[in-house]
């Protein structure tokens, strides 16, 4: 079996994992699947917060729309005879080849993106950056770079938890990728390739009394704070 054969395999078993999920979900029997492997990760009713706080601020989760499961989306990052990604030369320090995605990974105004990234393609490695410069997956020394290993291994092994995670709010969080060949031999490749697998929510403005204003206090029993740097459209 080839591996795209093996990729739209598991791409299947996700779409469906999702709507098994959603169907849970909506009956208040998220909580008792025993690993949760890819999708809802918010139940209904649940606080979030969006930093940076003063522009964006507290949200719930809709209690009357369900999340939705987001087609695969895929892009890639190199471009034939413009924009290849060089061979990675001897002495290690590869040329970066960036892109800025502008609008695949979008979702609607009053919704939230939640997507697991995978890495199609060997030969190559990749930072996240968001919005644009502001890198992430970071530790206190080292940028992380995703890359089949860390990324395509789990998807392939159905452990789709250990996934790297991304948030976008409406269209106001660009996600820049920059990738790096880690070949020494192939002088010219077009295709580095990266896959999204998404979950949006319907996100309402929260109304919580006693947690308003410039201070920025968090509401106890807040579920998660995504830090998204400086909310601006994509250009």
């Amino acid at each position: 079996m080839s591996a795209n054969s093996n990729q739209s395999n598991s791409l299947a078993e996700i779409q469906a994992h999702l709507r098994n999920l959603y169907r849970l979900n909506n009956s208040g029997s998220v909580n008792d699947i025993r690993y949760n492997r890819a999708g809802v990760i918010l139940n209904p009713g649940d606080i979030i917060r969006i930093e940076p706080y003063k522009q964006l601020g507290d949200y719930v989760i809709s209690e009357v729309l369900p999340p939705q499961g987001m087609p695969a989306q895929s892009f890639n990052i190199a471009v034939r005879w413009s924009s290849d990604l060089t061979a990675m030369p001897a002495s290690g320090s590869s040329s970066a080849l960036p892109q800025s995605v502008t609008t695949k990974l979008d979702v609607d105004s009053g919704e939230l993106g939640h997507w697991k990234l995978v890495v199609n393609g060997t030969g190559y490695k990749v930072e996240v950056g968001q919005p644009l410069e502001n890198k992430i997956y970071k530790n206190r020394l080292n940028l992380r770079y995703l890359s089949w290993g860390n990324t395509m291994y789990h998807f392939m092994r159905g452990e789709y938890s250990l996934l790297p995670d991304i948030y976008t709010y409406e269209d106001k969080t660009p996600v820049k990728f920059t990738a790096y060949s880690t070949d020494l031999d192939s002088e010219d490749q077009f295709s580095v390739n990266i896959t999204a697998l998404g979950t949006r929510y319907i996100i309402e403005k929260a109304n919580l009394e006693g947690f308003k204003g410039s201070s920025g206090k968090l509401m106890p029993g807040t579920k998660l704070v995504l830090n998204l740097g400086n909310p601006s459209k994509a250009i």
